[in-house]
C-alpha cells in the first residue's frame, strides 16, 4: 500500500501513472499489436465461409499438380480462410486462394 506524505506527492504519483498508461496506449509494442491482430483474426475465422465451387477448384489444382493425399487441399482451404479473416472479410475469394496456394503447395 502506498502512503502519501503530502498532496504534491499524490499529484505526482497520479501524473506518473497517467503518463505510463498514455505511453502504453499510444505506443504499443510490436508484440501487443501482433497479439491483438491475431485475436481479431481468430474471432473472424469462424464466420469466414468458403464456397464449394472454390473448394472444388482447389482440389483440381492439387490433382493437376499430383499432390499426394489431401494435405494440400486442407492446408490451402485453411490458409485461404485465415487470410480472409485477417483481411476482415466474411467470404474467401479466388484472390485469397491465389495468394496462399503457392506457399501451401511447395
Amino acid at each position: 500500500m502506498l502512503i502519501y506524505e503530502s498532496r504534491s506527492s499524490k499529484r505526482e504519483h497520479v501524473s506518473i501513472v497517467t503518463r505510463r498508461i498514455f505511453v502504453k496506449l499510444t505506443k504499443p509494442s510490436r508484440t501487443s499489436f501482433k497479439t491483438r491482430f491475431q485475436l481479431l483474426a481468430r474471432a473472424n475465422l469462424s464466420s469466414v465461409q468458403i464456397d464449394r465451387e472454390l473448394k472444388v477448384k482447389i482440389s483440381r489444382v492439387c490433382s493437376e499438380l499430383n499432390v499426394d493425399g489431401l494435405r494440400g487441399d486442407i492446408v490451402t482451404n485453411r490458409a485461404a480462410k485465415a487470410l480472409a479473416a485477417v483481411k476482415g472479410k466474411d467470404r474467401v475469394t479466388p484472390d485469397d486462394v491465389a495468394t496462399v496456394i503457392p506457399n501451401c503447395l511447395r
